[in-house]
């Protein structure tokens, strides 16, 4: 285990700590461990605790009084305003999408290959790997759009976004009619972009994250009905 902190080792230690929530080896309402962490990445307790003030940040990790921190449960709430916040940044995007590919046919080269991957990926996609990979290039198409207003602090938000609404896929049912269904959204997204329709593109990304709400929805209510696996451990843990 590394003796000394620096920042290379509190992004490491970010990037394992997320990689657990995104892999269930972290779940949501489960008290953390600093020193578990301490010895499963062998990273020293510093850096670590550094890494989970990053991602209180995020809020995808919460500070509970006399406990310590703990993986952020899953609300309706939070569900809601996550896609409130998206639904603003991405029709917010629209205009510089449509100017990014008037401008850069490789903008749109990049979006129909990702489209393609996804199709690809549904075709072998693996409910016992939480359809990880198709969750990140589905995630991957939105950050697309969303860096055409070339602001990083609006990139940076939402890329937090994308990595919450990952977590609520992971706990919820999973269906593949709905990848499907979210690959024909994304096509009707594309489609716009290539048109160079601002009313049709914003009409696309609106139903698109309506129904992803909608799904989104279904499934943590689902969770919610058996939210007994998401309580905080025991004292003395």
């Amino acid at each position: 285990m590394s003796g000394f902190d620096n920042p290379l080792l509190v992004d490491l230690a970010y990037r394992q700590i997320k990689q657990d929530i995104l892999t269930k080896q972290l779940v949501p309402g489960r008290k953390i461990v600093v020193h578990d962490l301490s010895q499963r990445y062998q990273i020293s307790e510093t850096p670590i605790k550094q890494a989970l003030n990053r991602l209180i940040t995020e809020g995808l990790v919460e500070s509970i009084p006399r406990r310590g921190v703990a993986i952020k449960k899953l609300t309706l709430k939070g569900l809601h305003e996550m896609m409130q916040a998206r639904q603003m940044i991405e029709l917010f995007a629209a205009p510089s999408v449509l100017n990014r590919a008037r401008q850069d046919a490789g903008f749109v080269q990049r979006l129909q290959e990702n489209t393609r991957q996804l199709e690809e990926s549904l075709k072998t996609a693996d409910a016992s790997e939480y359809f990880a990979a198709q969750n990140q290039l589905d995630t991957q198409f939105h950050i697309l759009l969303v860096d055409t207003l070339e602001n990083e602090k609006i990139s940076e938000f939402y890329s937090h976004l994308g990595t919450h609404l990952v977590v609520f896929y992971l706990y919820g049912v999973k269906h593949m009619d709905r990848f499907w269904e979210s690959l024909e959204e994304h096509k009707q997204i594309l489609l716009a972009i290539q048109d160079l329709d601002q009313p049709g593109l914003q009409k696309a990304i609106m139903h698109h994250l309506e129904m992803t709400l909608a799904d989104s929805q279904k499934n943590l209510t689902t969770v919610l009905k058996n939210c007994s696996e998401y309580e905080p451990e025991k004292a003395g843990r």
